[in-house]
């Protein structure tokens, strides 16, 4: 039997979102989301690259949309059919992932 994640509550969600390091991340339906806009495409794929990495690590992949330098990453928990700490989990990481990158 295959034990699926919690979903988060409402106020779970909203709780987490207002945290200041998921700035930006707004609940759309059952998902978390959010668009970041970078210089160039060079750019967004460098991101993209770290965050495979991040995601295959702990095995929750995101869904994502680029268009030349803005890339929309989409988070829910398809098996849970929700939001779950798994999203969270995985938003923290992909935003450390993208100050580190503002730094250089």
């Amino acid at each position: 039997m295959i034990m699926l994640m919690p979903i988060l509550t409402s106020q779970e969600i909203a709780n987490f979102l207002s945290q200041s390091t998921l700035k930006g991340w707004k609940k759309e339906q059952n998902a978390i989301e959010k668009k970041f806009v970078f210089n160039d495409f060079l750019e967004v794929m460098h991101i993209i690259n770290k965050i495979v990495l991040v995601a295959e690590k702990l095995n929750h992949h995101p869904e994502w949309k680029n268009v030349y330098n803005q890339l929309t990453i989409r988070l829910t928990t398809h098996d849970s059919k929700g939001i779950t700490l798994k999203d969270i989990q995985l938003a923290q990481e992909i935003e450390k992932i993208i100050q580190k990158n503002k730094q250089l």
